[in-house]
């Protein structure tokens, strides 16, 4: 389907295939573990590039690509959280695979895991008071 639409930009959402428009130009590469924010309008998803994986963000046409985690450790699989100003994922950057919590804007990167295990699908539940922290 992704040929037949002249690009790559395909994603699951809701059990359908949407196309998002062609893959930008980003020098970023294998891209794997796509999340759309619950309003479908940003989608998350771990990017390699120069070597890196790292987590990224970029709108449903396509458009503002922005890296939100940088460094010499992987970043995987972001799991938005319902109001979409948070963003889950996976890191081996404290030497262990644990799940870490930030804001949609890349910004307070916080462990929230710390056992030996290997953590990881991080997902969000909406607390008994209908807050998602």
């Amino acid at each position: 389907p992704a040929d037949r639409e002249g690009g790559d930009g395909l994603c699951l959402r809701g059990g359908r295939t949407r196309v998002v428009g062609r893959r930008p130009d980003t020098n970023v590469g294998a891209r794997c573990g796509p999340r759309w924010t619950t309003d479908g309008t940003k989608m998350g998803f771990s990017g390699l590039k120069g070597g890196l994986t790292n987590i990224y963000v970029i709108v449903a046409d396509g458009s503002n690509l922005k890296q939100l985690t940088n460094g010499w450790y992987a970043g995987l699989q972001p799991a938005w959280s319902p109001d979409g100003r948070k963003v889950a994922f996976v890191s081996d950057r404290d030497g262990n695979f644990e799940i870490y919590v930030m804001k949609a804007n890349g910004d307070r990167q916080t462990r929230v895991t710390d056992n030996p295990a290997f953590d990881s699908d991080p997902a969000w539940a909406i607390a008994r008071g209908g807050r998602d922290d």
